[in-house]
């Protein structure tokens, strides 16, 4: 047997080592890769977007070669298909089809004034309209409550000046490539066309669709205020206006809760026991008073009570009340009849009374009585807090504005570092804020410029 190297042509084959005293040995064969040939399948490689993998790479995520029949992958696995499924075509990003390809799913090639489609079916009114996005989630209609009528675009002509409106930035691409391809037009063809569709002047405004697009039903979750089956609800005007409030504009209630925490930490112990309680002690300190258990309180809590004269205001619920300092020192004040209407209504009703409309009134009145809703002040759970604050906070009024309902809805125990807490946690007033001293520092800057 000759002793030269026996390597085939082909450079997939393996070869042969063999032995100085010329005698094969089948252990010692190895494959010796064609350096060409790896060197040419390396060649084939393609970036991100490039080239199609097979369907098997793709499947589980594998470089492919794309070699046919069968890829580098698909050589190693006997038995498996290596076939390609094209990729369909990408989207044109930014630029949106005209109404009639949306309406129809037609595929369209976007020409101006009239694209390929519209033109096939001699359909003059080629609109097109930008895609609607909000930042909240919102339910869109559907293309074919948004697509433009022949109908309704050659009966309104007075609508055309409302086309003058500027374009937003994000068709600013759209609207120049618009202008381009208006200038290849010939001139008898712009002419043929500018008297049919009448809105192309500004492809970027919807002016003109608003009398066919609906208003936008915002999909937000109502506010869901918090209640426990043994603490009084807060009053129902209260919580039917919490239901219209976006919670998305108000601080986050955990936020808020960690902040109140920390604020509340840092007071004294005689302050942070009787400052908004928890639901625990709230109902301990409710049931005490109302007799039904007997429970011994800290030295502090005692003096608290006993100095603010804190009663039960409801005989099956918990619910603190104060007397008002202007009615306890009145020549009129009985307190067993006001309490007794006062449970009468939160036993009953099994929500608390909202305050007469003559609250600020003194109660030496010509008749001499006392309402019974104007004579207590409520004491709120601290899970209430940010109920509370965010009814106050509703129109995204200034914490001085909140006090003062505050006080006149007669909540205790709420004071101005709370109520500004919560103000300086409110999204939509810091980015109001910022808007404003971004302002007021760009109009300083142009005054110094202007004096230097």
């Amino acid at each position: 047997m000759s002793t030269s190297d026996s390597r085939p042509e082909n450079g997939n084959q393996p070869s042969r080592s063999v032995s100085a005293d010329g005698s094969d040995d089948a252990q010692l064969t190895i494959r010796i890769p064609n350096p060409k040939v790896y060197m040419a399948r390396q060649s084939l490689w393609v970036g991100r977007r490039g080239k199609l993998r097979c369907d098997a790479c793709r499947a589980h995520n594998l470089k492919c070669d794309r070699v046919q029949p069968s890829c580098n992958q698909c050589t190693w696995v006997p038995g498996r298909e290596c076939k390609y499924t094209p990729l369909p075509t990408p989207a044109h990003r930014g630029i949106p089809r005209c109404d009639t390809c949306r309406l129809n799913n037609l595929k369209c090639d976007r020409n101006v004034p009239v694209c390929d489609q519209c033109q096939m079916d001699n359909n003059p009114n080629c609109v097109y309209s930008p895609k609607r996005r909000s930042k909240n989630s919102t339910t869109e209609t559907p293309v074919a409550s948004i697509a433009p009528k022949a109908n309704a675009e050659q009966d309104s002509p007075s609508l055309a000046p409302s086309s003058s409106v500027p374009s937003s930035s994000t068709h600013a691409e759209s609207s120049s490539r618009a202008s381009a391809s208006r200038t290849d037009v010939a001139p008898q063809q712009r002419s043929q066309h500018s008297t049919q569709s009448v809105f192309y002047h500004s492809p970027s405004s919807v002016s003109f669709l608003k009398k066919d697009m609906p208003a936008m039903i915002k999909n937000r979750v109502p506010l869901q205020p918090w209640s426990h089956p043994t603490i009084l609800p807060l009053p129902r005007t209260i919580l039917q206006g919490l239901m219209k409030v976006d919670p998305e504009q108000m601080p986050v209630k955990i936020r808020f809760e960690e902040a109140l925490d920390n604020f509340l930490n840092g007071l004294i112990p005689n302050l942070r026991d009787t400052a908004p309680m928890l639901p625990e002690m709230y109902s301990a300190v409710a049931n005490h008073l109302a007799g039904k258990g007997v429970t011994r309180f800290a030295t502090h809590i005692r003096e608290w009570i006993a100095h603010h004269h804190v009663r039960s205001g409801s005989n099956k619920y918990s619910i603190l009340l104060i007397p008002r300092d202007i009615v306890f020192q009145s020549a009129d004040w009985d307190e067993d009849t006001l309490l007794r209407q006062y449970r009468n209504h939160a036993d009953g009703t099994g929500t608390a009374p909202l305050p007469s409309n003559d609250a600020d009134a003194a109660p030496d009145k010509a008749d001499g009585a006392v309402d019974w809703r104007n004579a207590f002040e409520r004491v709120p759970v601290r899970s209430q807090m940010w109920d509370i604050l965010t009814y106050t906070h509703r129109n995204h009024s200034a914490s001085y504005d909140m006090l003062r309902e505050l006080r006149g809805l007669y909540f205790a125990n709420i004071t101005w570092p709370m109520v500004d807490m919560f103000n300086s946690l409110c999204p939509h007033c810091a980015s109001k804020n910022k808007t404003a001293s971004s302002i007021q520092a760009k109009g300083e800057s142009e005054r110094q410029s202007e004096m230097g």
